[in-house]
Order: C-alpha cells, then sequence, then structure tokens
C-alpha cells in the first residue's frame, strides 16, 4: 500500500475498493446513500446523478409513447405516422 501525502499531511484516500476493505474502511448502503446525498457527491460522478439531470423529459417535445409490450405495433404506426411505412 503506497499513500502519497496529500496537503496538510492528510493522506489520499484508497485506490480501491479492494484497499478500502483491506484498510477496514466498511461502509453500509445507508452511509453510502447519505454521503452521497448530503454532500452533494452525485454530481462529482455521472452514474450517481439523478436520471432528470442527465436526461431531462420535459426538454423533449414527445410526439408518440411506446410501450416494449406493443413495440412492434408502435413502431409500425409511428412509421405510418412519418410516411416512412406504405402500410
Amino acid at each position: 500500500m503506497n499513500h502519497d501525502s496529500d496537503i496538510k499531511g492528510v493522506l489520499a484516500p484508497p485506490m480501491s475498493s479492494i484497499e478500502a476493505w483491506d484498510l477496514g474502511l466498511k461502509v453500509n448502503f445507508t452511509s453510502f446513500v447519505t454521503w452521497l446525498v448530503k454532500g452533494n457527491n452525485y454530481r462529482m460522478d455521472e452514474h450517481w446523478i439523478p436520471m432528470v439531470t442527465a436526461c431531462p423529459p420535459c426538454g423533449i417535445k414527445y410526439n408518440l409513447i411506446g410501450h416494449i409490450e406493443t413495440f412492434e405495433l408502435d413502431e409500425c404506426n409511428q412509421g405510418r405516422a412519418i410516411k416512412v411505412v406504405n402500410k
């Protein structure tokens, strides 16, 4: 284990979850979520940002709502609506 000292002698965090676990740094789910939300840490990683931030649904003007259960029918109807399918 090789930690470089940070400013003012503070150790850098472990480089991996395995190293953290070996150091005894075990975090439960509740603590992780609290850290993520209260510290606004979700903004530092695209995997944790709210989906509405990553892909704002109100920013798109939808004209079709499809369903996986009726995908083929929805696809045909959309094709007809934009005059791509002649069925």
